[in-house]
């Protein structure tokens, strides 16, 4: 289409994320909705049928905010729990990779704990690029979780990223960004000067895409580096 459309059978939302080839979305209710792609059931639908307008995800459990990346999502609650679903090739979902019969987790088709995390963790933010194959999530003790996919290395385990006292994560395809004491970290890959931070004057809020970086400021302005193709 040439012109915005209108989604079909979803008339409100609370948040919506955009994966490399399907789409999430939260109704005003905060149940998932998916559509497009469903190879490895990243829709969570508990198939891997392709839907082309808005499929109800298989859970009953409501979220405020979602995360879509390649091949999979992660959804948070009001009170910090996370689920997520779809691939486990590159270790996704925190679990072990799929080597055969009887071992390791091909995928999750419907939302689900991450398994290295446990469902005890209660997380701020979790952050997902578009194009990205790894999770990036902000735990509420101000710890930052990675784990997939990450600078070409698999992470089953999650690893933390900072020093423990981050308000804010943002994952771009291959590099991620974190507001820690008032300044902006970045980290991963460089190769379009995404992770070479400017000077900064009282950053507030961090945002990544696939090969660029952005800071909020406290003056309602923002300031970015890394490629401008998409600018």
């Amino acid at each position: 289409s040439a012109s915005y459309v209108t989604v079909d059978n979803l008339t409100d939302a609370l948040d919506v994320s955009v994966g490399k080839d399907f789409v999430c979305a939260l109704d005003s209710s905060g149940a998932p909705y998916c559509w497009g792609s469903n190879v490895k059931g990243r829709l969570g639908t508990g198939n891997t049928n392709t839907y082309v307008t808005p499929k109800a995800a298989n859970t009953s459990t409501t979220f405020v905010s979602i995360e879509s990346g390649a091949k999979h999502s992660c959804a948070l609650t009001s009170t910090g729990e996370m689920k997520c679903w779809g691939s486990n090739e590159e270790g996704q979902m925190g679990e072990t990779l799929h080597c055969g019969s009887g071992c390791g987790t091909k995928s999750k088709k419907s939302p689900d704990t991450v398994y290295d995390l446990g469902s005890s963790t209660r997380f701020s933010k979790v952050s997902i690029g578009s194009e990205s194959l790894f999770t990036a999530a902000l735990i509420d003790n101000g710890s930052i979780a990675v784990w997939g996919e990450y600078t070409s290395t698999v992470y089953t385990d999650h690893f933390i990223v900072n020093s423990g006292v981050a308000t804010d994560v943002a994952a771009g395809e291959n590099h991620i960004c974190y507001l820690e004491g008032g300044a902006v970290t970045c980290t991963g890959d460089n190769s379009a000067g995404q992770t070479t931070v400017p000077s900064l004057t009282n950053p507030t809020s961090v945002h990544a895409g696939a090969d660029w970086s952005c800071a909020g400021l406290n003056n309602g302005t923002y300031t970015c580096w890394g490629s401008k193709a998409g600018w």
